[in-house]
Formats: structure tokens, C-alpha cells, sequence
């Protein structure tokens, strides 16, 4: 029983240490996305981040960073290049996650009140909102003929009944991979460099009896810019 009760005690001891010499700071950020997909035939788009952060910076310079965010993603400019059929599709593709990081990050002091903080990590994501563009290009005895229309919701598949071999597809809604970023902190106010390298695929591509993408990536790249506000709770 004493043992126990030494063990808890303990414990507590330790947990108050933590606290005491540990720090817990709120933050708001706002940026521009540059993404893309794994592959080389898309373009990029630009969109908008944002979010919440949370901190715990401990009085040895280390800090585990987390928060809420929302970031935009996805290509443009994704051709069905291999597809032997009549048809070629393009697609340009845009989609809203909401993610959380889980980052482990050292600052370094430049001067007063300025420091350098570099950080490694993961995210995770899951897609909450989205839509595409797709463009089917018909070829045939008559000529060509190009036809647009918009795709509501990229976490369902794209078909148009009436035209054969114009299947797109959904995207996987949760991704996740690592996250590489780089701080600089004046004071409260907070400039951040975040890149995002995702592990998972989360398209096949226009995937069809005719047209098969396995060898393709389609995994997440992401380039973040921010500035924000941070403050002690």
C-alpha cells in the first residue's frame, strides 16, 4: 500500500514539474495553399489556409504543436492521356479539409523575443467540402466536340449516363502524411512555412475498363504560407 501511495504521489509530483515549467499558447493563422498532386501532368492550384493553433513550449525550447485548420487543395489541369477511346477527359479539381497536425519543433533564439522554429511531424486530414471541373473532349466522325460540366461532390464518382467511358472516380475523403515547417516568431506574431508531403493516394484517376492509373502517385503536395497571432493562456 505504501508503495502504491509513493507511486501516485510521484506521479503528481512529476505532472506539477511539467506544468510548472511548461507553457500552453493559443494562436490564429491565415495563408495561401500551392498544391498539387504526385504526378507530372497537373498543374497547381492556389487557394486558402487557416486556422487554430495550440502549443506546449517547454522551458527547454522544445514545442509540441497541434491545432484545428481548414486548407485547400488539389490540381489543375489532370488529362486522361492514356485512354484509348473517344473520349479524353480533363479535370481541374478543388478540395476543403479540415485538419489537425501533431508537430514536434525546437525554438532557437535569434535576439529578444525572436526565434527560429523549425518543426517535423504528421497531419491528418479528412475532406469536408470540394468540387471539379471536368471537360469531356469527343472525337469522332463528325469532328471533336467539347463538353464542361461541374462535378458537385469529388467524394463520389462522376458519370455521365448518356456518354460511354466518361467514369471519373471519387477521392478517398481522409488523407494523412508527413509535415515538414519552418517558424520565425517576433514576439507574439508568427510568420510559418509549413510542406506537406502525403503518404496516402487519394485518387485513382480515370480509372475505367480502358484506362488504368495503379502506377500512378496521386498522393497530396502541399506548400503553405501564413501569418498569425499567438498568446499565453
Amino acid at each position: 500500500m505504501k508503495i502504491k501511495l509513493y507511486i501516485i504521489l510521484s506521479i503528481l509530483a512529476c505532472t506539477s514539474m511539467v506544468k510548472m515549467s511548461a507553457q500552453v499558447r493559443l494562436g490564429a493563422e491565415i495563408g495561401m495553399n500551392v498544391s498539387s498532386l504526385a504526378i507530372k501532368a497537373n498543374g497547381h492550384n492556389v487557394d486558402v489556409a487557416g486556422g487554430l493553433s495550440v502549443d506546449y513550449l517547454f522551458n527547454n525550447g522544445i514545442t509540441l504543436q497541434s491545432g484545428l485548420y481548414y486548407s485547400s487543395k488539389g490540381a489543375s489541369g489532370l488529362w486522361d492521356q492514356y485512354n484509348y477511346s473517344g473520349e479524353l477527359r480533363q479535370a481541374d479539381i478543388h478540395l476543403g479539409y479540415i485538419e489537425v497536425p501533431l508537430m514536434v519543433g525546437y525554438r532557437i533564439p535569434v535576439m529578444s523575443n525572436v526565434y527560429l522554429v523549425p518543426s517535423v511531424g504528421a497531419y491528418f486530414a479528412c475532406g469536408v467540402t470540394g468540387y471539379g471541373e471536368i471537360d469531356v473532349i469527343v472525337s469522332n466522325e463528325h469532328g471533336h466536340g467539347r463538353i464542361s460540366d461541374r462535378w458537385d461532390n469529388p467524394y463520389k464518382g462522376f458519370k455521365k449516363d448518356w456518354l460511354a467511358d466518361t467514369e471519373v472516380k471519387a477521392f478517398d475523403r481522409f488523407d494523412s502524411g508527413l509535415r515538414f515547417g519552418l517558424s520565425g516568431e517576433i514576439s507574439r506574431f508568427v510568420v510559418s512555412f509549413a510542406y506537406d508531403l502525403g503518404l496516402k493516394k487519394v485518387w485513382s484517376g480515370f480509372d475505367t475498363g480502358s484506362y488504368k492509373t495503379s502506377t500512378h502517385k496521386m498522393k497530396n503536395r502541399t506548400a503553405c504560407i501564413s501569418v498569425g497571432y499567438k498568446f499565453n493562456l
